[in-house]
Formats: structure tokens, C-alpha cells, sequence
């Protein structure tokens, strides 16, 4: 774990919270991937991502690999030392303010007392006061937008997001997707953490530094903007609640490219529409097929076109591995680094024991991937892509407490060319 000073002195200096301690444990860690910074600090992986691009942009890190994606720290003398300075002549700056407001304040004779405001303003011009109150914030902004809102934002304001996201700001936004707001939630991915909630109001709500905030129509004719530092509390636990029910962005990102009505995609991935087309393809194939090793490989083939559409077959093998883990991710949690190189026929599961000792029981029974339909999957797209296993190694680290399951597949191409003839 990063020690709390180092922390403190990279958010002191401009970098956000997660900023900091991604970059310290890179520096620590000297070469890593997301998933093994992930397990040595507090980030949440699917944050993890986000934050090495955000370094990356600003010459803090550089990814130095694509198989499985690594990156290293930039030296942090080299690359902070002029920000130090800046911070430097800065504060010079504001010690002699604050030396004269300290003259000005004892030789004043009326002290004023501070207390805590409680303010609510109807406004039927809204989009102005809405405006200075984002370029106001100061530490955290949390965005619960309507379709119409989130486009609204992408078009008028992302240079001003981006601008404060680029001050350290954590910038937060919840927003159902649909197929004309994709291009939008995409764009403010950049600047901020973006999850995916179902429609749930019928206007958008703003939360500033959780003291202050903004309810506003999507015509634009009316807002309510307030002060209240105990609604603002009730709104944060609010959205800290949609984070349990909400999906990244990030984890369907790859999915858009293969689905024109990403309404439809996300209505496709609804658990119970999942669950029911699965039964209906088995009972389909159970009719046709019985109780047979080709039942079994027709019902996995079904899977894939369902998740795939019908061109996965022109698909690089790790295209639709990844598109495969993203849907097990949203729809079952699957929580698995899977990586397939091409040359060498090498699949690889990684993942982390589990706290009961199910995965290890499961070994010592001689099973040699991790015992779910999605990995039955993966293994039957690179079959159908001409590949047949060879061998496999399994191996716990019993040190970093993480399986690994290593999966060799030899090339064919006959057997690729006799799979494409017998699904025409």
C-alpha cells in the first residue's frame, strides 16, 4: 500500500487521488498491467484503466506493451520538477496575499462571523448559473444526466469539463445509453469516470464539491439551483448506490463497434433475456441433436453468433475473446484476464483464488480451465478458427494468490477451412 504522504504531496502538486496512487504504485512496482496495480492499491480496476491514460497524456507513464498491455513510470524528478517550481513561485505569491489581507483584517473593526447556508433559488435561466457554478468546483463534480442532457454537455461544455478535469477535479457521470448519445458518453469518458444507469428521471441533476448543486429540465426553461450541504449528503449516497447497479462505460465500449442500436445491445444483455434465450437454444438443440458431444458444440456455436452476430468467424481470435469477457463481465462478473497469442497458440486464464477453495477442489478433480461457459466459449471460437489444443498446464501462485491456467492450441488450417464448410 502507497504511504498516505506520498499521496498527499502528488494530490498537493495537481494529480487526483487516483491519479496519485496509480503513479506511486507504478514507480513501486517498476513495470506493470492494470490488473496488477489494481491488486496493489485501493483503485478500482475498471478506474485503473482511465488513470493510466490520464498519466500517459501527462508524461507521467508510457504503455510499453500490447500483450498483455504493461506500463512503466516516467522518472518522477524529471517529470515533476517543473510543476514543483511552479507550485514554488505560486505560493511566494500567495504568502504575500495573505500577509496583506492579514494587515487589512487587524486594523478592520468588524469581525464577521461565518456560518452554514441553506439557500434554494428557482431560476428560469438556468443554463448560465448552472455554468458558473461547474467552473466554480473545486474538488468533485457528479452528473446524473438525462439522454438529452449528456449530448447537450458533450456539445457546449466538454472543453469547460475538461478544463476543470485537468485541475485535478474527479468528474463523475451517470447516464442511460442510447444510440444517439454514444458519441457523447465516449467524449466525456476522457474527462472523467462514465457508468451506465437505466432512465430513472426525467431531468438532470449536478452536485458540486457535495455542498452545492443544480436540478435542471431538458428544455432548459427551468432549474433549481441550491445550497444544502445535507441534501447534497443525501444525493452522494444516492449515487454511491447507482454505482452498484450501473455499468462502466469502458466495459461495453467494445461491444458499440459490433451493434449498430446500442439500445438494443444493452436490452440483449439484460440478464433475464440472456438467461432465456440460453434455455431456448438448449431446448432447440436437445431436439435436434439429443445427448451428444455435437449437441454440445452446436449449443457453444449458438452462443457465439448470439453474442458475436453471425460475421464472428471473420473476427480476430482475440476480438472475440475480449468481446466475449466484456458481456461475461456485465452479465455474470466474470472477473478473468484472458490472453491468446497468435503465433504461439498460448491461451491464458488468470485470475484470483477464491475465498472458500472451490477452484482448488475443482483441480485436484482434473478439470483444466476455470469451470464456466464463458471460457467453454472462448476455447470453442479458437477450435472454430482452425486452432485444436494440444496440452495444459495449470499453476498457482500461492504468493500473489492467483491461478493460472495455460492452454497450448496447435494451427490447422485444413481443420479451419473444413469448420468454415460445415456452418455455410
Amino acid at each position: 500500500m502507497v504511504e498516505a504522504r506520498i499521496i498527499n504531496a502528488l494530490t498537493t502538486i495537481g494529480l487526483t487521488r487516483y491519479e496519485a496512487e496509480v503513479y506511486a504504485t507504478l514507480v513501486e512496482l517498476g513495470e506493470a498491467s492494470a490488473r496488477e496495480i489494481a491488486d496493489k492499491s485501493t483503485v478500482p480496476r475498471e478506474k485503473v484503466y482511465y488513470v493510466l491514460r490520464r498519466l500517459s497524456k501527462r508524461g507521467l507513464a508510457k504503455m510499453v506493451g500490447k500483450n498483455p498491455i504493461k506500463y512503466i513510470a516516467l522518472s518522477p524528478k524529471l517529470t515533476l520538477s517543473k510543476k514543483i517550481s511552479t507550485i514554488r513561485n505560486q505560493l511566494k505569491t500567495i504568502e504575500e496575499a495573505i500577509n496583506a489581507l492579514e494587515e487589512k483584517y487587524n486594523s478592520g473593526k468588524v469581525k464577521i462571523k461565518r456560518r452554514s447556508l441553506c439557500f434554494w433559488e428557482i431560476t428560469y435561466k438556468p443554463e448560465e448559473k448552472l455554468l458558473n457554478l461547474i467552473e466554480a468546483c473545486e474538488e468533485r463534480l457528479d452528473a446524473v444526466l438525462t439522454v438529452e442532457e449528456s449530448i447537450r454537455v458533450e456539445e457546449s461544455w466538454y472543453y469547460i469539463l475538461k478544463k476543470i478535469a485537468k485541475k485535478g477535479i474527479e468528474v463523475n457521470v451517470y447516464s442511460p445509453l442510447k444510440d444517439i448519445n454514444v458519441k457523447s458518453l465516449g467524449r466525456l469518458s476522457n474527462i472523467g469516470d462514465v457508468r451506465i444507469i437505466d432512465e430513472i428521471l426525467d431531468y438532470s441533476l449536478y452536485v458540486v464539491d457535495g455542498e452545492a448543486g443544480f436540478i435542471i429540465s431538458d428544455d432548459l426553461k427551468m432549474g433549481i439551483h441550491f445550497i444544502d450541504k445535507r441534501f447534497c449528503s443525501f444525493i452522494i449516497r444516492l449515487i454511491r448506490n447507482f454505482n452498484r447497479f450501473s455499468m462502466p462505460l469502458e466495459s461495453i465500449l467494445n461491444l458499440i463497434g459490433y451493434e449498430k442500436d446500442v439500445y438494443n445491445l444493452l436490452k440483449r444483455l439484460d440478464r433475464d433475456n440472456f438467461m432465456r434465450n440460453l434455455i431456448g437454444s438448449f431446448e432447440r438443440l436437445f431436439i435436434e441433436y439429443g445427448h451428444s458431444s455435437e449437441f454440445a458444440s452446436k449449443l457453444l456455436e449458438s452462443y457465439l453468433r448470439y453474442i458475436c452476430d453471425e460475421g464472428y468467424l471473420d473476427m480476430p481470435v482475440q476480438s472475440i475473446i475480449d468481446r466475449v469477457v466484456s458481456v461475461a463481465s456485465i452479465l455474470d462478473k466474470f472477473d478473468v484476464e484472458v490472453t491468446f497469442d497468435d503465433e504461439s497458440g498460448y491461451l491464458v486464464y488468470e485470475l484470483l483464488d477464491d475465498e472458500n477453495g472451490e477452484l482448488a477442489k475443482a483441480v485436484k478433480k482434473g478439470i483444466t480451465s476455470p469451470p464456466n461457459i464463458w471460457t467453454l466459449l472462448i476455447q470453442k471460437a479458437i477450435e472454430l478458427k482452425g486452432y485444436r489444443e494440444s496440452s495444459t498446464v495449470v499453476i498457482y501462485d500461492k504468493r500473489a494468490g492467483k491461478w493460472f491456467f495455460q492452454k497450448k492450441f496447435d494451427y490447422m488450417p485444413k481443420r479451419r477451412e473444413l469448420v468454415r464448410q460445415s456452418l455455410l
